[in-house]
């Protein structure tokens, strides 16, 4: 018999945590349940600022960061659908940040049109630089699920599974 976590949750999600009480894990009265990070996460708007041309701090919702590369390649875009969305975006009047651990890769889809951080956050510094961010684009990627974690919109971009997908 599945029972409600805490009364106030059904369906699936309602299961999920059931699932999880039954295991003898509990969850304390005021969490919910749901992403979250530990806070405070360190103040980087002052750096971000000075990087996208907007002063001393960059406004929540000032630029798009678009993060390239994952652990398992078939989870993702190719480099080159990523450095023509960074384009796109840039045409589009927006400001960019590229994000992601390999700077060669970086490097190559920021082309001269976005800021490349690549390899240079910490993962609390990520998670700031994300948190601020208007979309945050990515692959199949555990740093979808921390821009989740932050409120911060993500779109996914997932590969094709077969070759005529789209």
């Amino acid at each position: 018999m599945v029972t409600r976590w805490r009364g106030a949750e059904s369906g699936r999600r309602g299961r999920i945590f059931a699932l999880a009480r039954a295991a003898g894990c509990e969850l304390p009265l005021d969490d919910q349940g749901k992403l979250a990070v530990r806070r405070p996460l360190p103040d980087i708007g002052h750096v971000i600022g000075n990087l996208i041309d907007t002063g001393t701090g960059a406004g929540e919702g000032a630029y798009v960061v678009v993060h390239t590369g994952t652990s398992a390649p078939a989870r993702t875009w190719p480099a080159e659908g990523h450095r023509q969305a960074v384009l796109g975006l840039a045409e589009d009047g927006h400001r960019v940040v590229v994000t992601g651990k390999e700077r060669e890769l970086t490097t190559y889809v920021a082309h001269n049109v976005a800021v490349d951080l690549g390899g240079r956050t910490t993962l609390s510094q990520l998670a700031a630089l994300i948190e601020r961010a208007g979309v945050f684009v990515a692959g199949k990627t555990g740093r979808a699920h921390l821009a989740a974690a932050v409120g911060t919109p993500v779109v996914s971009l997932f590969a094709p599974v077969l070759p005529s997908a789209r």
